[in-house]
């Protein structure tokens, strides 16, 4: 992966299934965002359809398609389902954005991300995910007590 980043391809596009918040709080450089859960069966749209949807031009089914998504689960049915639109050139980064993060690999935050005041860290592993909802658990205000 470390290659397919520091040598970008035209020929290759690195596709990231995570939701749009967890793609605005960093993202392998290079990387497009097509969310599995919000809108699935994206890469079967026209691609009018598709350019209206995402802002940016549906890739060709003859390019390469990298999916990652945070631990490998996402990506995986994805890539199987791109087969179904015509897609052949597909490979599944198993390891994902955890991966990419723990082994210290360069993110890159969104454009449209960097203007937002504050950017959450992405998790690094499923204990630090944990970690997170543990803190918006302990964020959320209590309701006074009633008599």
């Amino acid at each position: 992966m470390q290659e397919l980043v520091e040598n970008p391809s035209d020929d290759v596009v690195l596709v990231d299934v995570r939701e749009p918040n967890e793609f605005a709080a960093g993202r392998i450089p290079h990387s497009i965002n097509i969310p599995c859960k919000s809108s699935p069966g994206a890469l079967g749209l026209s691609d009018e359809e598709f350019e209206l949807t995402f802002n940016f031009k549906k890739p060709s089914t003859d390019k390469t398609l990298v999916f990652y998504c945070l631990g490998g689960v996402r990506s995986t049915i994805v890539e199987e389902l791109a087969g179904t639109f015509g897609y052949s050139h597909r490979l599944n980064y198993v390891g994902s954005f955890e991966d990419w993060v723990n082994n210290k690999g360069e993110i890159e935050y969104p454009k449209e991300a960097a203007a937002e005041a504050a950017i959450p860290t992405p998790p690094a592993s499923p204990s630090a995910e944990k970690a997170d909802e543990k803190v918006a658990e302990e964020n959320k205000t209590e309701e006074p007590k009633k008599n």
